[in-house]
């Protein structure tokens, strides 16, 4: 029973000196922690300063356009200029027409027509009657009855009324002699208009008979050997 008693106070006394031995270590724990915290740096986020970042230039990038196969769509300029091409070129064929047609109604009337003189014929055009007011003479013709430089012809209408005119060479043309001065008065003097025919007959040096036929205008008659031709 002593044994027992000697044991119980020996546990009792060990629990009390660790007891003893805790409670002097805490202020020593406290004050350890407080020197470690106010040692250690705390991270401290950063704030954003008030200065102004200046802005990047933004690049637009224009798309590429792609080449298309085939034709490009026409635009409104180039159907304007296709139109006036079709038109100019069919005026241009139909002044071609009206010229073969004007030949060939002079050469019909030539061959109707009977002289023992030389003599050509001639439909008047715009250019004979206006525009350029010349009358350009057949180049056959100038070459076989009128001179290789400038001269005077006289013509002399129905009534025998005369009217000189110049007859001038163009040598680049094969000799093709043309009216000109004082053509013009004999035009309007006899009423000569746009599309009348007009028959030159040589009948001396230098002179012509001319015979005009047209609307309202006598026709040629059978006097002087003359094959009478219908009015136009």
């Amino acid at each position: 029973m002593l044994k027992l008693n000697k044991r119980v106070a020996r546990q009792r006394t060990i629990t009390l000196l660790l007891l003893i031995l805790v409670l002097s270590l805490l202020p020593l724990n406290r004050s350890w922690a407080d020197a470690v915290t106010k040692t250690t740096p705390v991270a401290v986020p950063s704030q954003k300063t008030s200065k102004r970042t200046k802005k990047k230039p933004v690049i637009e990038v224009t798309p590429v356009q792609t080449k298309k196969r085939g034709r490009p769509p026409k635009s409104a300029n180039s159907f304007e200029r296709s139109h006036d091409l079709v038109v100019c070129n069919k005026e241009l064929s139909e002044s071609s027409i009206v010229k073969r047609k004007r030949k060939e109604d002079e050469k019909k009337i030539a061959q109707s027509f009977t002289s023992s003189f030389p003599y050509f014929v001639k439909i008047l055009k715009n250019g004979n009657v206006g525009g350029s007011r010349t009358l350009r003479i057949p180049r056959r013709f100038s070459a076989a009855h009128l001179p290789d430089d400038k001269t005077e012809v006289t013509l002399r209408n129905s009534r025998g009324e005369c009217w000189t005119v110049n007859s001038v060479p163009y040598a680049k043309r094969g000799m093709l002699h043309t009216f000109c001065g004082g053509w013009m008065s004999f035009v309007r003097d006899n009423g000569v208009n746009f599309g009348d025919t007009c028959i030159f007959e040589l009948v001396s040096d230098y002179v012509m008979q001319v015979h005009i036929y047209g609307v309202g205008k006598e026709s040629i008659n059978n006097q002087n050997g003359h094959v009478k031709l219908d009015n136009k």
